[in-house]
């Protein structure tokens, strides 16, 4: 099997990144602006105060929050072709791209859905041990063995099945995502895992500042000043994220055809 670089897979990202930046930093914005107009609507909305109002508003939020699951799944199915074609030296439309992306976005949906279902039960334990232990009067130790108990699986599925949302849309006639994910990875267990860490490191900062501002009551102009501020990070690494992924799951495809023949 061919020898897989991460410095090399990481070096290619960079250079697609910064070569086309303004195409798929503009894809990130879209979706960057509707998730984040969702997320203001609802501190709006939490500082009006319990009323008829507040009840109203927050139905018409939530069949907002509802439709924008589709948009910004498109937007995301948009972002991995448009850099697919970039990494393969194509021109690219953002409308063409968004227009492709019309034929796999529920599949990308229904795929992404039971990603997020694999990992609930262990995303849960470690939400428990760091966040919530502590307020149910849960011992430190037991907090601690919740965050180890739900960590491993965690980061084992997601690792295993990370390519799967990526060949949803890249392999359409892939009909086992999953499947096709698991033999990709396997024999790269730790690169792929490496790989997944990479964007982590500039995201949980980000989600961590969301538990603080939760637990300091601060005034809706500076929870909307914080959210527009915490939206840009995201914004800027959701490109990278995508073609290092990319970037991999072709390496590793080749890797895994190669060694069919040898």
């Amino acid at each position: 099997m061919n020898e897989i670089s991460i410095g090399d897979i990481v070096k290619v990202s960079i250079v697609t990144y910064k070569e086309r930046w303004n195409t798929l930093l503009l894809i990130s914005l879209m979706s960057t602006i509707i998730s984040t107009s969702i997320g203001i609507f609802g501190i709006i909305i939490t500082s009006i105060g319990i009323s008829s109002l507040q009840v109203l508003l927050s139905l018409v939020n939530l069949v907002v929050v509802v439709i924008s699951v589709y948009f910004t799944s498109r937007l995301s199915v948009t972002m991995i072709i448009a850099s697919n074609s970039l990494l393969c030296g194509e021109d690219v439309m953002i409308s063409h791209s968004y227009e492709e992306a019309k034929h796999t976005t529920w599949r990308y949906i229904g795929i992404t859905l039971l990603f997020g279902l694999i990992l609930f039960i262990p995303i849960i334990l470690i939400m428990f041990g760091i966040f919530y232990g502590s307020l149910m009067g849960i011992s430190l130790q037991m907090r601690g063995l919740l965050v180890i108990v739900g960590l491993l699986p965690a980061a084992y599925l997601s690792t295993i099945f990370y390519f799967s949302i990526y060949a949803v849309v890249l392999h359409p006639n892939e009909t086992k995502v999953f499947s096709y994910s698991k033999q990709l990875v396997k024999g790269n267990f730790f690169k792929v895992l490496i790989i997944t860490l990479i964007p982590i490191v500039f995201t949980v900062p980000i989600m961590v500042s969301s538990f603080y501002q939760n637990i300091n009551e601060i005034s809706i102009g500076l929870q909307i000043i914080y959210a527009l501020v915490r939206s840009i990070p995201g914004m800027l690494i959701a490109p990278f994220t995508v073609l290092i992924s990319i970037v991999a799951m072709e390496r590793m495809g080749k890797a895994k055809e190669s060694s069919h023949f040898h």
